[in-house]
């Protein structure tokens, strides 16, 4: 998703964020961290194309307000989220912050989201 917003915001400062999801726990961590600074009136923008527990994207949020980012200068953008997630996140962040091309109903045992697409990782990287 990034090569897209740099096509329109291309002085734009470029972090990234690595977690990976233990498939057991649906629990994700930290592995990465590469940051600009970041202070009180940055924007930052957050492309992801899935918004399934809210897990993630919660631990991302709780980072950038450690780094004094102001939750209304926080963006989500995705392509499909989950019901249960969405209001997990909406509790931090305002919801006209997010936007999604779709939002399904839930989460299924393995907490993907249902109906969804599968795992995305699975489908974007041919595995």
């Amino acid at each position: 998703m990034l090569p897209a917003f740099l096509k329109y915001f291309p002085e734009a400062a470029i972090g990234f964020l690595g977690f990976k999801r233990d498939e057991k726990t649906a629990i994700a961590k930290k592995y990465y961290e590469n940051l600009p600074r970041l202070g009180r009136n940055s924007v930052v923008v957050i492309p992801d194309p899935m918004l399934a527990t809210g897990g993630t994207l919660n631990k991302v949020l709780k980072l950038m307000m450690q780094k004094s980012v102001a939750p209304q200068n926080i963006y989500f953008t995705g392509l499909i989220g989950a019901r249960p997630g969405f209001d997990k996140v909406t509790e931090v962040l305002p919801k006209e912050n997010i936007t999604l091309l779709a939002l399904d109903p839930g989460l299924d045992a393995k907490k993907f989201i249902v109906p969804g697409l599968g795992d995305f990782g699975d489908r974007y990287f041919g595995n």
